[in-house]
């Protein structure tokens, strides 16, 4: 055979080859692409990094029906190894209970599109969106000493058959050691909690913070954040909450109840209440240990609020719209509270008294027969020392006095526009063991014939002392 012709059939095989082994890999690249992609959820532009990935590329179902853990265990995993977002697509995802790791970002399609059915524990620097968090007998609740985590436009169900417990609750911060701090919820919803009422105790709410301050090591709960939320929205059945829609609580120890520390700076701003069987927000506290005359917490805000009233369930006990039970510096302004079947705002309580509370700027419109009002309850019953009471708007027909003054020292009553529209008469406000109380600058209307009146002399021996009561102007429908 000519050299030449063998040298060129050597070659073209040599080629062929070549190209048989080109072929491979380039496909080999192109299945490698397609699984990677299947993997990732591509939101960067062409020169940046990959940053999502997708669950299902770790063989999450969402069916509803297929145990999914496995699954989520392992694209989470990889997510914060990663640094990349987890993706969760439409679907329901049938979950045993799920600890979020630390440094997890996870994102759903929507708050109700991407359900994870299960409860779900989140640790530290998390940032949880569009997602739907849970199901019957768990809660969300944080890991020991979780800290900067926010959740964002997600809705939360929960609760169960289990009374005084972690999963009693929709969502539980904090409770026997499990500590936390700078949690944020935003523009998020939580549904009315699933498990039964409970008469007396606290046990079904739909929000509950709990410092477990029975011991010095017990759970510290600081920072808590709710921006525009919604609280006791349906879950499927009704509306509201069989027991407390929002609780904070301290924890105590012994006789008389002493507390080691307390919950602090919990904030609630633009956020909605819906009315609960029993009393829609309850913040609760007792005395330090240390300082029995010191609040263990607070401070507490809540601004721009809507409270849809309280008392839904009239057999049961409680029915208040906010009860300030002793905490230290609260701040309760600019919000709007419906009627409710006992107080829509009560401070003080066998607690103790708080100090340092302002109230200031409220709108409670307690005229519309939304409840059946118990007649032993003030619309307002205000006591403890050094508070302020301003500006406030309120519009009652029914109940007992439109205030009560109980036990309240060294504070201030003024600005406030006072109507109570029922043609029988009754006190407009009402004082009882007083002192050094300034009652100046409200206006105070009254539906009868006779004159509107403040009861409770200014100096009345031992009953009420050094009020200065001043000012105020007493006007007929």
């Amino acid at each position: 055979m000519d050299r030449r012709a063998h040298n060129y059939r050597r070659s073209n095989s040599e080629l062929r080859t070549r190209r048989r082994h080109a072929y491979r890999a380039t496909l080999a690249v192109s299945v490698l692409a397609i699984l990677l992609c299947a993997a990732l959820a591509c939101t960067a532009g062409p020169t940046q990094a990959v940053t999502a990935l997708n669950v299902r590329a770790f063989g999450a179902t969402g069916n509803g029906r297929t145990d999914d853990t496995k699954a989520f265990t392992r694209a989470m995993r990889a997510a914060v190894n990663a640094r990349a977002t987890l993706y969760v697509p439409r679907g329901a995802y049938k979950l045993r209970p799920l600890d979020l790791p630390d440094g997890l970002k996870i994102k759903g399609a929507s708050s109700t599109g991407s359900w994870l059915q299960c409860g779900v524990t989140f640790g530290s620097n998390c940032v949880v969106r569009d997602l739907k968090l849970g199901t019957f007998g768990y809660a969300t609740h944080n890991r020991a000493n979780a800290s900067h985590t926010l959740f964002e436009r997600c809705q939360f169900r929960g609760g169960s058959a289990t009374p005084i417990s972690v999963n009693s609750n929709v969502i539980t911060l904090g409770m026997t050691s499990e500590s936390c701090d700078h949690i944020t919820f935003r523009d998020c919803n939580v549904e009315r909690n699933l498990g039964p009422s409970d008469g007396a105790r606290a046990s079904f709410c739909n929000v509950a913070i709990l410092a477990n301050g029975s011991s010095a090591s017990g759970a510290y709960v600081d920072s808590i954040t709710f921006e525009r939320c919604h609280f006791g929205v349906s879950n499927g059945v009704a509306i509201g909450s069989p027991c407390f829609n929002f609780l904070c609580w301290t924890n105590y120890s012994g006789t008389p109840r002493l507390a080691h520390h307390g919950w602090s700076n919990v904030v609630v701003t633009d956020s909605i209440f819906e009315a609960a069987d029993q009393t829609t927000v309850d913040i609760a506290d007792y005395p330090l240990q240390s300082n029995a005359n010191v609040r263990a917490s607070g401070p507490f805000t809540m601004t721009g609020c809507t409270i849809m009233g309280a008392g839904k369930n009239p057999a049961l006990p409680y029915g208040n719209g906010i009860a300030i039970e002793a905490p230290h510096d609260v701040l309760i302004e600019n919000n709007t509270i419906y009627r409710c079947a006992e107080m829509a705002l009560g401070c003080g309580s066998g607690s103790g008294y708080s100090y340092g509370a302002i109230i200031r700027n409220n709108r409670f419109i307690l005229d519309e027969d939304t409840f059946t009002v118990d007649d032993r309850a003030p619309a307002i019953g205000l006591g403890g020392t050094t508070m302020t009471f301003s500006g406030n708007i309120i519009n009652v027909n029914a109940g007992w006095f439109p205030m009560r003054l109980d036990e309240l020292t060294d504070s201030t009553i003024t600005g406030n526009s006072i109507h109570d529209s029922r043609t029988s008469a009754i006190d407009m406000m009402v004082l009882e063991w007083t002192k050094n109380l300034t009652i100046t600058g409200n206006t105070l209307t009254c539906g009868w014939t006779t004159d509107p009146r403040i009861y409770g002399s200014a100096n009345g021996g031992s009953t009420n002392t050094n009020n200065t009561i001043a000012n105020n102007t007493f006007l007929h429908n």
